[in-house]
């Protein structure tokens, strides 16, 4: 097993269609990994009658069974099940309101941690009301952050000092705000706030992250930060940690549209120049061969904590599935082999995949949301995002393609795909 500080494979660029490892031996190409089967009928199909949460509680207790949390599932349940009343959880049957969580309006999704020597299980939920808006989203994302103050002790101080900034004054907003909750086999859970840089405008997001970062304390990075953002870019994210430390990090995430991969590498480098190559790599792996990341933007996110506070620590890239994969098999084979390059294990991924899947894999689509991969103190980590899909059968993708937001999203009659 790998260490942290001394990773046994490395993703730099190969020759085309081969994978090698550090000691020369060749691996499988994408296209050609062996797999065993997955996907059994019905399995994860949204149920007729019950909740929304009602479904991501029975996926989640799977998915805690595929990372080897089973002992702490109880315990994870009943979190999900106290926020799933909080967020405003309703009848499945409903047509859903607008999230830009699930391509479908999922208004919550799960994603996998793969480290050298551990796995992460993590949840995100989106706080909802009625009637649907970005600002009566914020109303009830602010009564949930006093509810985690209250009940799990989260620190609200950094956001206290920024709720100003990001409290959504554009009624077009796609996302107010997000909590995440991670989970570890013996560590405590944790827990991330995500709000939206466009609160006030697509034309003051640079403005809100840099003054929101000024208040943190970390004026120096404004400017390098700044530079990773190009001219039809934008910034998307500003994540918190919830818990005080010198660890907790600050995250902050650009939208990148069109972008090649060599443009994406540039910024990965300018970071760490070590490893430079290594994001071009990890889409032409798992997106295939690209010169423009043109049908849907991808994301990169630049890590900072308050015991660094004059530097970008390090960063990520997110890339979306849909649509450069036509299916789930597809995206299972290529992640699969790029976890592979990396020297990461494969089997709890491969098990949340049966753990949600409710038909063969080549016939699933969605199911795989984002992948992101980031090199920390030179070992790598792979996270991958999984959607519940707990609307699309009745309502297709609304997310990625909406007619409307905000206040009704569907129409009576179900739009199918």
């Amino acid at each position: 097993m790998p260490s942290d500080t001394e990773p046994s494979a490395s993703v730099r660029p190969h020759g085309e269609g081969r994978v090698e490892d550090q000691s020369g031996c060749d691996l499988l190409r994408p296209e050609t990994v062996e797999a065993p089967p997955l996907g059994s009928p019905s399995k994860s199909s949204p149920p007729a009658s019950g909740t929304v949460y009602d479904l991501g509680s029975v996926q989640l207790r799977r998915l805690c069974g595929a990372t080897g949390l089973h002992e702490r599932a109880d315990q994870i349940l009943a979190l999900f099940r106290e926020l799933a009343d909080l967020c405003g959880d309703r009848d499945i049957a409903l047509p859903p309101r607008w999230s830009a969580v699930g391509a479908d309006c999922t208004p919550y999704e799960f994603s996998l941690e793969i480290r050298p020597d551990r796995l992460g299980l993590r949840f995100l939920v989106e706080a909802q009301a009625d009637p649907a808006s970005p600002r009566t989203y914020w109303s009830a994302a602010d009564r949930l952050n006093e509810w985690l103050a209250e009940k799990c002790g989260v620190d609200l101080g950094p956001f206290r000092l920024l709720e100003d900034l990001f409290a959504p004054s554009d009624d077009a907003l796609h996302a107010a705000t997000a909590h995440a909750v991670g989970f570890g086999v013996d560590s405590p859970p944790l827990f991330k706030l995500y709000l939206n840089p466009l609160a006030r405008g697509r034309t003051r997001a640079a403005v809100t992250v840099s003054e929101a970062l000024g208040r943190l304390g970390f004026d120096a990075v404004v400017p390098p930060l700044l530079a990773m953002c190009g001219p039809e870019d934008v910034f998307s994210h500003f994540s918190l940690d919830l818990f005080a430390g010198p660890t907790a990090r600050v995250k902050i995430y650009i939208k990148h549209f069109n972008a090649t991969p060599t443009e994406l590498d540039a910024r990965c480098a300018a970071v760490d120049p070590s490893t430079r190559g290594e994001w071009a790599t990890f889409v032409g792996t798992v997106l295939g061969e690209q010169s423009s990341l043109s049908l849907r933007p991808v994301y990169s996110a630049y890590h900072l904590t308050v015991e660094a506070p004059d530097r970008l620590q390090h960063t990520a890239l997110h890339l979306p599935i849909q649509p450069y994969i036509d299916n789930d098999l597809i995206a299972h084979r290529r992640i699969r082999n790029f976890l592979v390059r990396c020297g990461l294990p494969t089997e709890a991924y491969a098990q949340c995949l049966n753990a949600l899947a409710s038909r063969p894999l080549e016939r699933e689509q969605g199911i795989h949301g984002h992948v992101s991969y980031q090199r920390v103190q030179g070992s790598p980590r792979v996270a991958i995002y999984f959607g519940s899909r707990a609307y699309h059968d009745r309502h297709g993708w609304l997310s990625l393609d909406p007619q409307r937001r905000w206040p009704e999203l569907c129409w009576p009659s179900p739009v199918r795909d």
